[in-house]
């Protein structure tokens, strides 16, 4: 689990979950199966969920992204991570995080629950691209104010 708190505080006011498949299977896949270029048993896949940044933070939340996006990227230089998996809604942030290296997996788009919304599209990083994860580390809140 990744966080990012108030500057200066101690308030927590974003955070993302990152998980490894258990038994195989990545917890995203309880809900939609993977194209099968992806059910390869030699990829080592992860998944971002539950990402969560606080509202009325007076455009700050751009730079939270951005944050948990370096610490993410960050994180998974250090692991062995072929794929990493993330659902996320259209036309945002799906389209930002497009714009910083992430593909679009399916054209689908999906509900977790009959109730959710907006829609979700699974996005994909492939970590083995060169520069794929250092798009995420070196990530700047300037350059990307624009895109979220």
């Amino acid at each position: 689990v990744f966080g990012v708190f108030e500057d200066g505080g101690d308030e927590i006011v974003g955070g993302l979950r990152l998980l490894r498949p258990h038994a195989g299977v990545l917890e995203l896949e309880l809900h939609r199966q993977l194209p099968p270029r992806f059910c390869h048993s030699y990829l080592r896949k992860f998944e971002v969920n539950r990402v969560v940044v606080r509202q009325g933070l007076n455009g700050q939340h751009q730079q939270a992204l951005v944050l948990l996006l370096q610490a993410l990227g960050a994180h998974l230089h250090t692991e062995e991570c072929d794929v990493v998996f993330l659902a996320a809604a259209e036309p945002e942030p799906a389209g930002f995080l497009r714009r910083i290296g992430f593909s679009t997996t399916e054209p689908v788009l999906w509900r977790y629950g009959p109730k959710e919304t907006p829609p979700v599209r699974l996005l994909h990083l492939d970590c083995r691209v060169s520069g794929a994860l250092g798009s995420l580390m070196y990530l700047s809140w300037d350059s990307s104010a624009k895109a979220a």
